[in-house]
């Protein structure tokens, strides 16, 4: 009786597989942004912590160019840098405890 059931019980086996297969995959790209200054410190730190876990960014240097400089502005009216925004969650500063806690989400 067992080797009768066999064919069906692969069956099943085999079409849970393919739909557990076809689950959506976590997210694993993130669009971050990073406004920065050429001579600030903390911007090469916020740099180089997502280039270390190779997370693709766009910087925008808001001392050249002034489109970037008046976004910056309307995220975020302070004056300071870095400004990072992951997943348009805004974070002030270096602070790679907010940028791994915005990456988790």
């Amino acid at each position: 009786m067992l080797r009768s059931c066999l064919p069906a019980i692969l069956l099943i086996f085999l079409l849970i597989t393919a739909t557990l297969s076809q689950a959506a995959p976590p997210q694993t790209s993130h669009e971050v942004d990073i406004f920065l200054t050429s001579w600030c410190p903390y911007c090469k730190k916020a740099v180089a912590f997502f280039q270390d876990r190779k997370i693709p960014t766009r910087i925008f240097n808001i001392e050249k160019d002034p489109v970037a400089a008046k976004r910056k502005c309307e995220l975020d009216p302070r004056k300071g840098v870095p400004l990072v925004v992951i997943d348009n969650q805004v974070i002030y500063g270096f602070s790679p405890k907010a940028y791994n806690t915005a990456l988790d989400d």
